[in-house]
C-alpha cells in the first residue's frame, strides 16, 4: 500500500510539473562512535540522537508525545495553543522515531485523522489552525509534509489572508511553497482544472490589501503567476 502511494506521488510530480519537495535537502547525519565498550542498547540509542542533534542543530522532539497532543487538537480547538507551543521549538526541530515503521507511527497516524479537520477549520478561517498548518510544515518531511501542504493548499482561496498571516508567523516554514502545490487529488485531472484552482488561488491573493501583508501577498502573486502562465 506504502509502496503504491510512493509511486503514484512519483507520477504526481510528473503530471503536475509543479509538485514542491521539502523546502531543502536534508542535511546528512554524521555517524560518530560515542562509547567503545558495550552499552545497553537504550542508552546507546539516546546518546547517538543527542549528538546528532548537537551535531545538527537542531532541537529533539518527542514524536509520541506530539502525536497525542495533536490527537487532543483533533477532538478540541481549545487544545490550540498547547500545540502551537509545542510546534515553536527554539531551532529546527529533529523528529525521532514513533513506531517501528511509518504505517505504526503514532504521529503519522494522528496527522492523518486530523487532515479532513483541519481543512473544515481552515476553511472556516480559524487563524489557530492556519498556525498550526504552517508550523506542521517544520514538523514534517516526504509524504508527510506534502499531505500537510496539500490540506493548507487546497483552502488558501478560501482564506488568502488567513494563510498569508500564518505564513508571515512562521517565516521559517517554507510556507511559500503552499501556493502553487496542488497534491494528489489533481494528479489525475485535467490541465484546465489545475489552472483554474491555481487561478482562484491568484485571484484570492490579489484581492489582499493588508498593509503588513503586502511583502507576502506579491511574494505568493508572483511566485502563481509564473505557474498560471504555463496555462496558456
Amino acid at each position: 500500500m506504502r509502496g503504491a502511494r510512493s509511486s503514484r506521488r512519483a507520477v504526481q510530480r510528473v503530471a503536475t510539473d509543479k509538485v514542491r519537495a521539502a523546502d531543502g535537502p536534508p542535511r546528512p547525519l554524521q555517524v560518530v562512535r560515542v562509547f567503545d565498550g558495550p552499552v545497553p542498547l537504550v542508552a546507546s540509542m539516546v546518546s547517538v540522537l543527542l549528538v546528532v542533534a548537537a551535531l545538527s542543530g537542531c532541537v529533539p522532539v518527542d514524536r509520541c508525545a506530539l502525536a497525542k497532543l495533536v490527537d487532543r487538537y483533533t477532538r478540541d480547538t481549545s487544545e490550540a495553543a498547547e500545540l502551537l507551543r509545542r510546534l515553536t521549538p527554539a531551532g529546527s526541530p529533529c523528529l525521532g522515531d514513533c513506531g517501528k515503521d511509518l504505517s505504526n507511527d503514532a504521529f503519522y497516524t494522528a496527522i492523518q485523522k486530523l487532515r479532513p479537520v483541519l481543512a473544515k477549520r481552515l476553511r472556516g478561517g480559524d487563524q489557530e489552525a492556519w498556525n498550526i498548518a504552517m508550523a506542521l510544515r517544520e514538523f514534517t518531511d516526504g509524504g508527510l509534509l506534502e499531505d500537510v501542504t496539500e490540506t493548507a493548499a487546497s483552502e488558501v482561496s478560501a482564506q488568502a489572508s488567513a494563510y498569508l498571516r500564518a505564513a508571515k508567523a512562521r517565516p521559517r516554514s517554507g510556507a511559500l511553497h503552499v501556493v502553487g502545490f496542488l497534491g494528489e487529488k489533481f494528479v489525475d485531472t485535467p490541465t484546465s482544472t489545475r489552472c483554474k484552482e491555481l487561478r482562484a488561488r491568484l485571484t484570492s491573493l490579489s484581492a489582499i490589501s493588508d498593509a503588513d501583508l503586502v511583502v507576502l501577498r506579491d511574494q505568493s502573486v508572483q511566485e502563481l503567476r509564473k505557474m498560471v502562465q504555463q496555462c496558456g
